[in-house]
């Protein structure tokens, strides 16, 4: 991922995620399905580029801090409040265990699979016990069409390296993240979310109904 590609798009972002592929409205409804966001909660958004997710719950939570690689994208954010870091998510420039949600939405699939494994690294760090990863992120089928939209995304932004939902549970299991679970907001089943905690328990995977209701494996 590149910080230069992003920002020569920084400009139509917003306007592509919310209009065309509908990612923020997905975003937002999985987020209020399966977070329980509370007044006293510290989140890292990382990879959050214009802040349109941390706008749209600053209201929610005591602090939100977005943190990204180009500076066009973080010059979006038009909340004062939210404070903003250019930097890279894979040396987020916290103290062990400061934040209860860590958000990665659409954002593993940009990166080269070393740097996702450090990026997830990263992101245990920094929750705090009993924290909570929150990753929706895309794999696409074999397929005409799919093809297109990545060679199209991949001279948008750059190269991409989408993985299957069950490699990006596998390295959240063996960082050390525990209750991890897994739900796909429609039925293509191309978009998918994992959540995760960071806790002392024994490690433990479970599903997530297609109804979006947890439920065990």
């Amino acid at each position: 991922m590149s910080k230069h590609s992003f920002d020569t798009v920084y400009f139509c972002y917003n306007f592509i995620e919310k209009y065309f592929l509908r990612d923020y409205q997905v975003a937002l409804k999985l987020i209020r399905l399966h977070l329980n966001l509370k007044k006293n909660q510290n989140v890292v958004d990382v990879g959050g580029g214009t802040g349109f997710i941390a706008n749209s719950i600053i209201n929610k939570v005591d602090s939100v801090t977005v943190v990204d690689l180009s500076k066009q994208m973080l010059m979006r954010s038009k909340s004062p409040i939210i404070t903003t870091i250019q930097g890279n998510g894979s040396s987020i420039p916290f103290k062990d265990g400061v934040f209860d949600i860590a958000l990665l939405i659409n954002v593993l699939h940009h990166m080269k699979k070393t740097e996702q494994d450090n990026v997830l690294k990263e992101t245990f760090r920094v929750l705090k016990n009993q924290g909570e990863a929150f990753i929706m992120d895309l794999f696409f089928p074999k397929g005409f069409f799919n093809s297109i939209f990545k060679k199209f995304e991949e001279i948008a932004v750059g190269k991409t390296y989408h993985l299957p939902h069950n490699e990006v549970m596998a390295k959240l299991k063996n960082i050390g993240f525990h209750d991890i679970s897994l739900a796909f907001p429609d039925e293509r089943h191309w978009r998918y979310l994992v959540i995760a905690k960071k806790t002392n328990k024994n490690n433990n995977v479970k599903k997530l109904h297609p109804s979006n209701k947890t439920g065990k494996k």
